[in-house]
């Protein structure tokens, strides 16, 4: 079993915790990042775990850098699993999430990475979701 494997596993069990701290979340958040750039296989056996506390931590107002963190990390996620499309799917939740995001943003960074997590995400076509 792959070192990075235990990790994340480790890692995802952190996010939810009691003692998760903004500070710590984000953190975790950017080391799973990390991981889905060094070895996608990795993350792809947890991203049924992964995309719920993702997308909690993206809806979290009450942290800035959180939120932040949270939207990099869905993205790097995406970007190296070659997870497109199939999120809207599996995770109907986050078309909901992204609209609610990108009408309460303020902060105009946070706003650009929302629309780079929607392009990295991909389309869906219109006939199928109605």
């Amino acid at each position: 079993m792959c070192l990075l494997l235990l990790h994340s596993d480790c890692l995802i069990k952190k996010l939810d915790g009691e003692l998760a701290t903004s500070t710590f979340v984000s953190a975790v958040l950017e080391v799973i990042s990390e991981i889905s750039k060094v070895n996608s296989d990795d993350i792809k056996p947890y991203l049924g775990d992964l995309f719920p506390l993702v997308l909690a931590h993206m809806q979290d107002l009450g942290s800035r850098d959180k939120r932040q963190m949270a939207i990099k990390t869905l993205i790097s996620i995406i970007e190296n699993t070659g997870f497109v499309v199939k999120p809207y799917f599996y995770f109907p939740q986050i078309l909901k999430v992204i609209t609610d995001l990108i009408q309460n943003e303020q902060q105009k960074d946070i706003r650009k990475l929302i629309f780079r997590l929607i392009g990295t995400l991909g389309a869906i076509d219109p006939y199928i979701v109605k």
